[in-house]
């Protein structure tokens, strides 16, 4: 019998560690062939042993087994979903069914094929309002031993109409249980009785027995799966507790209670929510007729079939009979499936509930997507948006033909002629300062502030708070997006400037340290050669000095001029990707001004849960 817990939500049962027993080594066939033979066998020769010790050797050389390479285990499956579960509880609060999760979290926790299953029997009041002794009895009938005389619960449970309808938990199991056993006592928010069910073997089943209204139409599966049971929480103070099962039982009562589940699906055989009417003396069509959405069933035959057999044996055939033709069989073969313990296995109904978490709060999140995108006034995207568009467009063509002039300006101009190669040597540390200078005065200042003042239109236009998406280059770290207007531009020249210009300054540096190491070098090697009278004459050293210098100052020509174009053109790109980038920035923040943004990292980080979710399910067995 499972131990006692409420039919709230509470933390699960923790597994056991398995202990792991391995079986001991057996012996090896020379051990025990040597231990048997005993003394009896004369000792070989020493050159013998000698032989058999190698051959011994060789063999057990060729036949040892390499060794295993260590590998990390596999993760557990009902682990991994337990996992994904908790995250979807910490990060999807606003989507999932909180209750059904911590139910599904208690079946993970319980050894696989031994889950608790929930099961709701609610009596529908109708206009007679003997629903709820019908459910009763129907739930008595289900349970009860007709091999054994009346038990002390089922009438407790008879009776228990006169308690004001107060919910009654029954937990059910397949052992031997003493005929004063049964009896329902206040444990915990229910009045709790424990029964055993020879028909319910192994199910570990906990029967929830209420009353309620009829369901409103088009009330939904969760709703049904998730029921408020008030309890009481002091003097005439009742609270309700959201209690969540895994299938549902809806019991009507005579034609009167038909409309109260005709708004329910149709019964499925595998289905979680099922619905039966009390209809006496009811004889199904023989017919093609269609089949009716709910189970039509007669309590008083079963009833009455039970008594005759608990009166005597002989009564058998009037029993089957009866109970067959009650057509409650039907139902409790519907509540048996899924409900089955098969050792190792996930109970049918724990996964089917998760599936339905899982299912459910995807529809939650394309809920709160569609609400939250519908479209809301914006004057940006009004009258003003053409306006504002055109003036984007104004701001770009500007952007442009101010990047080209003034940057050609700045190329042919005095400060960058300062650097041309043969200057290096007594400027090479203002290659720096001259660079900075062209950028901070040449690189789209007017068209920065006309930027800013675009973004100010566009943002007093609308009466959302915009956010332009801002750069990022690998070189740089990704600035923190949110800004009150797109900051391309003086991105772009920070880029250059902390980037780019630290290694043109290092470039000319190495250049000129290179020019003058080899210059000094050619001029040693042309002076050592007239000492030691290598050369004939002084013009000879000479010449291999000059040949040096010149070697020297045409490498340095072309590697700096090289670098000169090489930054020069990319001042010129970068420029271009930086108006472009604020375009487009703009361009997208006056899309976005017509629909109510929403946080998209909280979408995917749910499908990716729920994904993984689903994923490991699939693989749980």
């Amino acid at each position: 019998m499972p131990p006692s817990r409420s039919i709230r939500p509470l933390a699960g049962l923790r597994l056991k560690p398995q202990r792991h027993i391995l079986n001991p080594r057996s012996p090896c066939l020379l051990c025990s062939t040597a231990r048997s033979s005993g003394l009896a066998t004369p000792l070989p020769s020493p050159l013998a042993r000698r032989a058999t010790r190698a051959a011994y050797s060789t063999a057990a050389t060729l036949t040892e087994p390499a060794p295993a390479t260590p590998s990390s285990p596999p993760i557990d499956p009902r682990t991994e979903l337990e996992q994904a579960l908790l995250e979807l509880n910490s990060h999807a609060a606003n989507y999932v069914n909180l209750s059904r999760l911590q139910l599904a979290l208690l079946g993970l926790r319980q050894p696989a094929g031994e889950e608790t299953i929930r099961v709701a029997v609610l009596g529908v009041n109708g206009a007679q309002g003997g629903a709820g002794d019908t459910a009763r009895e129907v739930l008595r009938l289900m349970l009860a031993d007709p091999l054994r005389e009346e038990e002390e619960w089922e009438r407790q449970l008879a009776g228990a109409a006169g308690r004001g309808a107060a919910p009654v938990l029954v937990r059910v199991d397949g052992r031997e249980r003493s005929a004063e056993g049964g009896i329902i006592e206040r444990r915990g928010m229910f009045d709790e009785v424990r029964v055993s069910s020879p028909g319910f073997r192994g199910g570990n089943l906990e029967v929830l027995l209420m009353d309620v209204n009829p369901p409103a139409g088009g009330q939904g599966e969760a709703a049904l799966l998730d029921l408020p049971v008030d309890i009481v929480s002091g003097i005439d103070r009742v609270s309700p507790i959201m209690t969540p099962v895994h299938k549902t039982v809806l019991v009507a009562e005579g034609l009167v209670g038909v409309p109260s589940v005709s708004g329910l699906p149709p019964n499925e055989e595998h289905g979680v929510i099922f619905s039966a009417v009390d209809l006496p003396g009811y004889q199904p069509p023989t017919t093609d007729a269609p089949a009716t959405p709910f189970l039509p069933i007669d309590v008083s035959k079963a009833s009455k079939g039970v008594g005759l057999f608990r009166e005597s044996l002989s009564h058998g055939m009037d029993y089957e009979r009866l109970w067959f033709q009650s057509r409650v069989p039907a139902l409790s073969a519907w509540l048996k499936y899924g409900t089955a313990s098969q050792p190792g296995t996930t109970k049918p109904a724990v996964r089917a509930l998760i599936s339905s978490v899982l299912q459910n709060t995807l529809v939650a999140l394309e809920g709160s997507k569609a609400a939250t995108a519908a479209p809301s006034p914006s004057p940006a995207a009004g009258s003003s948006g053409p306006v504002l568009r055109r003036g984007l467009a104004d701001w770009a063509q500007g952007a442009h033909a101010e990047l080209q002039d003034q940057l050609d300006l700045a190329f042919t101009g005095q400060k960058w002629r300062k650097l041309n190669w043969w200057k290096l040597f007594w400027r090479v540390d203002d290659v720096g300062m001259l660079t900075s200078d062209i950028l901070a005065n040449s690189f789209l200042p007017t068209a920065e502030k006309n930027l800013v003042f675009l973004a100010g239109r566009v943002s007093a236009a609308s009466p959302n708070e915009l956010t332009y998406n801002q750069p990022g280059t690998s070189a740089v770290s990704r600035s923190e997006g949110g800004g009150r207007w797109p900051t391309h531009v003086s991105f772009t020249r920070r880029y250059l400037q902390e980037e780019t210009i630290p290694a043109l300054q290092a470039l000319a540096q190495k250049l000129v340290l290179q020019a003058a190491s080899t210059s000094g070098l050619t001029a040693s090697l042309a002076a050592l050669l007239y000492v030691s009278q290598w050369a004939s004459s002084f013009y000879e050293a000479g010449a291999v000095a000059a040949l040096g210098a010149v070697w020297s100052l045409w490498r340095m020509q072309g590697k700096w001029e090289a670098a000169r174009g090489f930054w020069e053109g990319e001042v010129r790109e970068e420029g271009r990707k930086a108006v472009r980038g604020a375009e487009r920035s703009l361009v997208q923040a006056l899309e976005r001004d017509s629909v109510v943004q929403r946080d998209d990292g909280e979408e995917r980080r749910v499908r990716e849960l729920v994904e993984r979710a689903r994923d490991a399910l699939a693989r749980m067995k």
